[in-house]
């Protein structure tokens, strides 16, 4: 898998922490993350080291934490993030 379209509107998560972990082959990725509830995001791309290229969409009101979100994105030649809180 090289490239993804993800779409969430889900009310129920609040734990996204190493979502795309280890997820060594992808080089792109748009991704819209909305949810009413608090949360979290650490290492969400944590040792996706192909990855390019992230359009990133989130619309969260209790983005708690975003530690080390990128950690290992050794390749990441294009971040573009929109936060709605």
């Amino acid at each position: 898998l090289k490239s993804l379209k993800f779409n969430i509107s889900d009310s129920l998560i609040d734990d996204a922490n190493y979502m795309f972990y280890s997820c060594t082959s992808l080089e792109y990725l748009t991704f819209n993350f909305t949810t009413s509830n608090s949360v979290s995001m650490q290492h969400m791309f944590y040792k996706c080291n192909s990855l390019k290229y992230i359009h990133l969409n989130i619309n969260t009101p209790g983005l708690l934490d975003m530690k080390k979100m990128f950690a290992d994105c050794i390749n990441l030649i294009y971040l573009n993030i929109f936060c709605s809180f």
